[in-house]
């Protein structure tokens, strides 16, 4: 699965920010990058709560998803 980052602002100027599909440290790095970014722009965003994933979570994010045998039949078949 492709990593992609989410981040919401709220009505009250509050960022969320999800790291999909990221392991281990690589989330805490590219939110240090992220930081990095926004203060070049001019806007300064620390942590204030920080929530991990659950081991299953971070299956579900990372896992590839499964081909369908059926379409990979007709693919090879057609070939």
């Amino acid at each position: 699965m492709p990593r992609k980052v989410e981040v919401t602002v709220d009505r009250q100027g509050r960022l969320t920010v999800n790291f999909i599909g990221f392991r281990g440290t690589e989330c805490e790095e590219e939110a240090a990058a992220l930081r990095r970014a926004l203060r070049a722009i001019g806007l300064i965003a620390g942590p204030v709560e920080v929530v991990y994933k659950s081991e299953e979570e971070l299956l579900q994010e990372t896992r590839e998803p499964e081909i369908e045998p059926e379409r990979v039949r007709r693919e090879v078949g057609s070939a």
